[in-house]
């Protein structure tokens, strides 16, 4: 059974949501259904947005209110805005109700305070955002009919010795139609780096995409997203097998805020003459990938 956030009344005089760009509805209650069409209570599609998309929710009460945040995915858009809205608004008392792995409670009577503690849990959990990156292995056989996984997998076993060649990069090209990564291990520091990135993504930030070769995978705009997509990198040239997965990553963007990309991936390890360890990963996206914390169930194992 779902496990309810904790209420500090019987009735809340006032609802309002702070979405992840800071932009406050102010009659959250009548907005939720309409947007998201959810036959859904309001507490729970609410205690959703707050879990996984970094809103904020404030229930009001007479001269006391309830704050409902998770300090590791909600955005400093919409933490200045709670800011500002406390400000505006005299309390005596607030409840403020954290989520990380459950629902922790703090009572303070000035803004002022709570704005420094919310600061600083956002400091030390940003960079661990648990529950953004949600990844589910699957068998090759379950992978999507795409003629992308069907050409690498194909002409696999001529490319697995050869990633390390200079003039492999057309023939990826040729294969991935540009959709490919090109990852290799070095050896002195241990990081995992982007050899080549092709060019036939999606990418929400093209700057980054011209600038990624031989940069760190962890080097990302969103510093969480890549250090989770290093581990995960890294534990496949630990354990070297060929493996196919969903994804569904919330990931932080300066153009959109909190977004939100699902994919399938395919990742490719490989050893050259010399030793050294290179992956091939492709991905090809796929919106009816759901493996987020839904309202009436808890969240799918995550990557």
């Amino acid at each position: 059974m779902q496990q309810q956030s904790p209420a500090f009344g019987s009735v809340a005089v006032s609802f309002l949501l702070i979405d992840d760009q800071g932009e406050i509805w102010g009659n959250a209650a009548i907005q939720l259904k309409q947007s998201f069409g959810s036959a859904s209570s309001e507490d729970d599609l609410s205690n959703y947005l707050v879990k996984n998309l970094g809103f904020v929710a404030v229930n009001g009460y007479g001269r006391s209110c309830q704050i409902r945040i998770r300090p590791s995915v909600v955005t400093h858009q919409a933490l200045d805005s709670l800011i500002y809205w406390l400000a505006d608004h005299k309390f005596d008392r607030i409840l403020t109700s954290y989520f990380d792995t459950d629902w922790r409670i703090e009572l303070h009577g000035a803004a002022d305070i709570v704005a420094q503690r919310l600061l600083q849990l956002m400091s030390s959990e940003q960079l661990i955002r648990p529950g953004d990156f949600v990844s589910e292995k699957i068998q090759l056989e379950s992978l999507p009919n795409s003629e992308v996984f069907a050409s690498l997998l194909r002409n696999w076993p001529l490319l697995s010795g050869n990633l390390h060649q200079d003039g492999i990069r057309n023939v990826l090209h040729q294969l991935t139609r540009g959709r490919y990564f090109l990852v290799r291990q070095d050896r002195s520091s241990n990081q995992v780096v982007f050899q080549d990135i092709g060019s036939g993504f999606a990418i929400l930030d093209n700057d980054w995409l011209s600038s990624a070769r031989g940069m760190p995978v962890e080097q990302q705009k969103d510093g969480a997203y890549g250090s989770w997509i290093a581990r995960r990198y890294r534990h496949v040239l630990q354990q070297p097998e060929i493996v196919a997965e969903k994804v569904d990553a919330i990931v932080s963007t300066t153009k959109y805020g909190r977004y939100r990309v699902r994919y399938n991936r395919l990742i490719l390890p490989a050893g050259a003459p010399d030793g050294s360890k290179w992956l091939l990963c492709s991905s090809i996206l796929d919106e009816r990938i759901d493996l987020r914390l839904q309202p009436t169930r808890e969240a799918a194992k995550v990557g």
